[in-house]
Order: C-alpha cells, then structure tokens, then sequence
C-alpha cells in the first residue's frame, strides 16, 4: 500500500524558534526521492549571543542532539555518526557579540554516499587590543589546505597602528605578514606612512618567494606634495620619489625619480630614470630626462623646451639629446612665427638639426599684400653653404631668383 505524508512544526521558545518538517512517502512513482526526509532548525539569541543548529537528513536516521530546555543549544556537542544509508548534513554556527569581544563559529558536516566530511572555521576579535585571537579552518575538500590558520594583532592610537598576521598551513612554519600605518594631519599639511614586511615561512616550498620589505610615503603642505616608495628583497633594491610644486609664479614643478638597484645581471646590475617637468599648464613647457642605463657610466639627457601662442610665435619647440660628461650634442628646432600687420600677411617656418659640429637648417617664409604673393625658401649648410630660393606673383608678371652662398663666393641666376 502506497502513502504520503508531511508534517511541519513550528515553535517559539523565550529567546528563539525551533521548526521541524517530516516527510514519508511509499509511492513507486517517486522512488528517486528520498523515502524518509526529516529537516530541523533551532535558533536562540540573548545578550548578544546568537546559536544557529540545522539538520536534514534521510532514510530515517535522526542526527539532531535537542534540548528540549529553552536553555541555548550548546556549540560544543558531539555529532553522532550517521551510518548505514543515512545522508544528510548539518550546521552550528555560534556569534558572540560582546562590547569587548566577538566571537564566530562555524561549523558544517555531512555525509553522502558513505563519506563523512567536515569544515570548521573559528575567530575571535578583541576591541580592546583590536586583536584578532586566530581564525582556524579545516576542510577537506582543498588537500593543501586542509587545516589552516590565521593570528592577527592590530594595535596602536586612531593614527597609527600596527597590524600583523601569521598564516600557517598544519601548525608549520607560518607565514608573517606586518602591515605598520601612519597618519598626522595639521592645519595645512598632512603626511602619512604604511610599511609591509613579508615573510613566505613555508610558502617556499610552493612559491619562489623571498622576505620582502616594502613602504609608501605622501606628504602635504600648502601646494607642495611628495610621495617616495622603497621596495627590498635580498640585496636588490627600488626606489621610487615624486616632488610636486604648483602655484609658484603661475609655474608648476614635477620631479620623478626612480632607482633600482642589483636587479639586472652583470656588467649593468642598476639603472636609474630622473624626469623633471615646469609648465604653466598653458603655454609654456620645460623637461629634462637622465636615463643611467649602466651607473655610474655616463647618462642620457633627453631635455627640451616648448612654447605655443607667445607673442608673434605661433609655435616654438626645441629638443636635445646629449650624454652626460661629453661636450658634444644633438639639438632640433622648429620655430613658426607670425608678424603680419593690417596691410600685409607674414608667416615663418624655420627647422634646424645639429648632429655633433654638423648642422643643416631649412626655412621658409611667405608674404602677401594686396595682389602681390611672395615666397622664399633656404636651406643651410653647416652654417656657411646657403641655396636659396625666391618667387613673387604680382598682378601681371612672375618674378623668380635661386642662388648659393658659401662665405666667399655668391652665385645668383
């Protein structure tokens, strides 16, 4: 004979509820349910104490340990083993919130097809020291993490504090990690420092990490700010700074410097970058870059000066490259200009290269007034040889004139 049947329970006790949901069945039809499913919950809270049980299973084996007390149900309990074809799982979970301390617990297990697993994870904070008593897990799902703990510590003033945590696999070698943070502020500046400090305990059999030791650092005051990073491990070093200026005569200065130390192999183990740029953020904009590729072998200088609108100059940039300690360089210039007036349009183009004692220059200029048009065009050599180049396009002619200049000798057509 075929059946089902379902039941539900539900109750309030002084500080909770507790619910129990039954379910049975004989019908052929629903054979891949679970003939006997039984599901139990129980929650208790009181002064800031809250408990937490859940229990399903099936095939009618009862894996609830209940208190029929209206007392709170107890963390701390045996589980009772759930053999032959009884499947289930269950939780627990505890907090404890005091105004000196927390507390969390957590606790979950089950068993299916004959296997029976289960993951626990604890913590405990305190307020007065702002530490952290330990965190523990265990599971077995992830092998290499299977039991893992955690201890922290976090003490210190609201503006500076220090936190660390140890982080250990199976009670081996742990792994330290120190997080150290300053902050001060006054009426127009401020500053502020954190340091970490890392070491891989028995994360080296996994990793290939190093004890590493790394800062940051900002400051503030007035239109002024700076910022420096260091980073150490073993006997290699970077070091990073940047200086901000603005506000000064309209003028605003960046300074970045970087420098990394032993992080290269032989013959050029370290290298260094220094950039630094003044601009008015409008028309004006100076930089100058040192690249050590090798120190402390000579460096290159890459530095330059721009400018746009100014005056009669439409556009004027000037760029050199030289190597530090060595006389000779290497410069470009690009300058448009324009000096038209109310009756005549003049514009000017002139580019010059300067490789070493070699240099060449290029410049073009145009005139028009009225119906009149004119151009000239000259190219330079080394600033001695000269060929250039004439046109005028009147109302009714053309006139055209070519030459070459070398100092002491003149050739026109």
């Amino acid at each position: 004979m075929s059946g089902l049947t379902f039941e539900a329970e539900i109750s309030s006790t002084n500080s909770g509820f507790q619910q129990v949901l039954v379910f049975n069945h004989s019908i052929p039809q629903l054979h891949s349910l679970p003939r006997n499913l039984t599901v139990k919950t129980r929650y208790g809270g009181k002064r800031g104490s809250h408990t937490l049980t859940h229990r399903a299973h099936w095939e009618n084996q009862d894996l609830t340990q209940s208190d029929s007390s209206d007392g709170e149900t107890q963390l701390q309990q045996s589980y009772p083993e759930m053999t032959g074809k009884a499947q289930g799982w269950g939780l627990d979970l505890r907090v404890e919130n005091d105004t000196q301390r927390k507390l969390g617990d957590l606790s979950v297990d089950c068993t299916l097809f004959g296997s029976h697993d289960q993951v626990r994870i604890q913590g405990s904070w305190n307020l007065v020291s702002r530490q952290m008593d330990s965190l523990e897990q265990k599971q077995p799902f992830i092998s290499t993490l299977a039991q893992f703990h955690i201890h922290a510590l976090s003490h210190g003033p609201r503006h500076d504090s220090n936190n660390q945590a140890r982080l250990s696999r199976d009670h081996r070698k742990p792994i330290n990690i120190s997080v150290t943070v300053s902050e001060h502020w006054h009426d127009d500046s401020s500053r502020g420092q954190a340091c970490v400090f890392l070491s891989p305990g028995q994360m080296q059999s996994v990793l290939p990490l190093v004890e590493m030791e790394g800062c940051v650092a900002v400051a503030q005051e007035g239109k002024a700010y700076s910022q420096n990073t260091e980073l150490k491990w073993k006997d290699k070093r970077i070091t990073q700074s940047m200086k901000y200026q603005g506000g000064v005569k309209g003028m605003h200065t960046l300074l970045v410097e970087l420098r990394a130390r032993n992080i290269s192999p032989s013959p050029c183990p370290s290298h260094s970058l220094l950039t630094q740029i003044h601009t008015n953020l409008r028309d004006r904009l100076e930089h100058h870059v040192q690249f050590g590729l090798c120190p402390p072998q000579p460096a290159l200088i890459w530095s330059g000066s721009h400018r746009v609108n100014s005056g009669k100059e439409m556009l004027y940039t000037h760029t050199r490259v030289s190597v530090s300690g060595h006389t000779q360089h290497n410069t470009f210039t690009l300058s448009l200009r324009n000096i038209s007036s109310s009756q005549r349009s003049n514009y000017s183009l002139l580019t010059e290269w300067q490789v070493g004692n070699w240099s060449a220059e290029l410049a073009c200029s145009s005139l028009s007034s009225g119906r009149s048009v004119g151009i000239q065009v000259h190219a330079k050599l080394d600033r001695s040889e000269m060929l250039w180049l004439q046109g005028a396009l009147g109302k009714r002619c053309l006139r055209a004139a070519a030459g070459y200049h070398t100092g002491d000798d003149d050739i026109y057509i």
